[in-house]
């Protein structure tokens, strides 16, 4: 009787971690550096950066990294966040529009 019991537990157990949304292999997610990680949304064009111990983070518009630098800017962010893992820094950067001089020398090229 234990055997049946024990078998009907372990298919029961299996069904519902079967069904659930988790992502237990971490197949949506990839460490970049120092523990932060790369994140696809539900949109599976758009990414989240995600801290180490955190579930939710920031989501970008563009990234780039070189263990152990990381630089990413947020969704229609003026600020691009330097984060040093190696030192646990963390920096922003504000980008400033174009100015009305830079366009103009632009079109002139």
């Amino acid at each position: 009787m234990f055997g049946k019991l024990g078998r009907i537990a372990f298919l029961t157990s299996l069904i519902c971690l079967c069904s659930c949304n988790g992502d237990f292999f971490g197949a949506s997610s990839r460490e970049i550096a120092g523990g932060y990680r790369l994140k696809r949304s539900n949109n599976s064009n758009q990414f989240t950066l995600v801290a180490p111990h955190d579930r939710g983070g920031l989501l970008i518009d563009e990234i780039g990294w070189h263990a152990p630098v990381i630089l990413a800017r947020a969704s229609g962010s003026q600020y691009w966040d330097a984060i040093d893992t190696a030192h646990a820094q963390h920096i922003r950067i504000r980008t400033y529009p174009k100015t009305s001089l830079s366009r103009m020398m632009e079109q002139a090229r």
